[in-house]
């Protein structure tokens, strides 16, 4: 089996509200980050790597209801994917974690 590869390099939460909102640029840069864990939490969104969201455009995330359900998340690989990153929440505002990791040294 293949050893898994990459170091965290930076951490960040982002308020998505119904209004598109990208990841912070400056910091996936500047980590050199190559990838993004993202969990959703809070309220549904729809999001895009290429081009801009919209309440009835992108990939739809919608997060579990009830006590125990675990959040959605999402893998995105590549700077370029990272800085097309858009987000909106359907409705209300949803809340981001986003663990960034380098696949270099």
């Amino acid at each position: 089996m293949a050893e898994a590869r990459g170091r965290p390099c930076a951490y960040e939460s982002v308020s998505v509200p119904t209004s598109v909102t990208p990841l912070t640029a400056a910091l996936i840069t500047s980590s050199m980050a190559d990838g993004c864990y993202i969990s959703i939490e809070g309220a549904s969104i729809r999001f895009v790597t290429f081009g801009v969201p919209s309440a009835t455009v992108g990939h739809l995330v919608d997060p579990p209801s009830g006590q125990n359900s675990q959040p959605p998340s999402l893998v995105i690989l590549g700077r370029q994917a990272m800085l097309g990153f858009r987000a909106i929440a359907t409705t209300g505002t949803a809340t981001l974690r986003v663990s960034y990791f380098s696949l270099s040294g």
